[in-house]
């Protein structure tokens, strides 16, 4: 298990990876376009897709992102525990609140 952050960033493993992450980001994009392509990519848990004012990105995440991912989440609820702090693990969720600005 890893110990610290500094454990997990420098395993030679990790650095050693030859995996890319894609990424595509976008903007001008309406939040009713970001919603069908949620809905066409529903069934797809290999892409990434975040939206925020007008900007969309697409990532397809790397091997190294994932492993890097979980590794920190291990860390961050190994340390919570100890602590004693309440918390619920979440996976991949998609939030989806269209915030109305002042004045809309």
């Amino acid at each position: 298990m890893v110990r610290s952050l500094k454990e997990l960033i420098e395993e030679s493993e990790i650095v050693k990876a030859k995996d890319p992450e894609k990424k595509f980001t976008t903007s001008s994009i309406s939040w009713e376009i970001y919603e069908a392509l949620l809905g066409k990519l529903e069934d797809n848990s290999h892409y990434r897709i975040t939206y925020l004012d007008g900007v969309l990105e697409i990532v397809s995440p790397s091997f190294r992102h994932e492993k890097l991912k979980k590794r920190l989440g291990a860390l961050i609820e190994s340390y919570l525990d100890e602590e004693g702090v309440k918390y619920t693990p979440m996976g991949s969720n998609t939030l989806k609140n269209r915030l109305k600005k002042a004045g809309a």
